[in-house]
């Protein structure tokens, strides 16, 4: 599935005039599987791709500062996500009584709102259908990599002083304001200048469950497994990238969680019964800020502690 197109609004927004807003994405579906021979177990494996980047049109007020613009309404930001999803299942029938099951996956989540940098894009004859250029796009492997850092360069290096050289704020009260102005007025448009915002969110995680199927007569089914998943959280923002004194923020965290079960369903002729087991645990891999005696005022962190519950199981796990 396929879209280009350079109208793109938000939902019920009518405009009497057609303005630039591009809107260009995709989306990719596939699976396959494989019998094994005598029926013995099914490998299936599917995966799913999808790509959504668009530049809104911004219909706020006449004062709007970012309502005019001279070049492709180039100081809106353009919104670039991605998504990835891989998954695999091999069932597989030890004996009669006894299946065993066993599914794998990832998920990658990208996604950036800045300015698009249309210089790239020109000087490297971007085509119609390739991914748009974020601005300060060439960092992106500084931020997530520390050995391409090296020791001497920190995260806020790269955030503040390697962006600053890509955005501007100009005084809106010169020749420029007033000449880019459509009611001749300065001090109320800024009509030059970049979007205030530079965000770039990667969000990864990792998953596994095992299963453990094994009939005992008509009656009782026996399940126990357990499962797995891994995450990896990072977001990166600043939010006035034209300053050398911005605010920015750095998030970074690998939180996991596991699970484990035991079942057992009996069937009584219709009469379906599940008694069972379920142990959760989490850790956030967080911290918490604590208060000082005057809530002004933090008095440092603390990390969070790992959560867990037993419970009872009386449903599908």
């Amino acid at each position: 599935e396929y879209m280009n197109t350079d109208s793109y609004s938000y939902a019920g927004h009518h405009s009497l005039h057609k303005v630039p807003a591009p809107r260009n994405e995709y989306r990719f579906q596939g699976r396959m599987s494989y019998l094994l021979p005598n029926a013995k177990g099914k490998l299936t494996a599917s995966a799913f791709n999808e790509r959504r980047q668009y530049i809104p049109y911004g219909w706020g007020s006449v004062t709007s500062p970012y309502r005019y613009n001279r070049k492709y309404f180039a100081n809106r930001p353009m919104e670039k996500r991605k998504n990835w999803i891989y998954s695999g299942t091999f069932n597989y029938m030890a004996t009669a009584q006894t299946l065993l099951s066993l599914k794998v996956g990832t998920t990658k989540y990208e996604r950036f709102r800045t300015n698009r940098d249309y210089d790239w894009e020109e000087e490297n004859d971007l085509q119609w259908y390739e991914d748009w250029r974020a601005v300060g796009e060439q960092y992106i492997p500084l931020l997530l990599d520390e050995n391409l850092r090296g020791p001497d360069v920190t995260i806020r290096d790269v955030l503040v002083d390697s962006l600053i050289q890509f955005h501007t704020e100009p005084t809106n009260r010169d020749v420029e304001a007033i000449r880019n102005s459509p009611y001749q007025l300065e001090g109320r448009h800024f009509t030059a200048g970049s979007e205030r915002i530079w965000t770039y969110q990667n969000n990864n995680d990792y998953q596994g469950r095992f299963d453990i199927t094994h009939s005992v007569g008509k009656v009782h089914e026996f399940k126990t497994g357990f499962d797995y998943t891994q995450y990896h959280i990072r977001m990166y923002q600043n939010t006035l990238p034209h300053d050398a004194n911005p605010f920015y923020d750095i998030y970074d965290k690998t939180p996991f969680k596991l699970a484990g079960y035991v079942q057992d369903k009996m069937d009584f002729e219709g009469i379906i019964a599940r008694v069972g087991l379920r142990f959760d645990y989490f850790d956030a891999k967080a911290f918490t800020l604590l208060l000082a005696a005057y809530w002004l005022f933090l008095a440092g962190d603390r990390p969070d502690e790992a959560a867990f519950q037993l419970w009872p199981l009386l449903a599908d796990p």
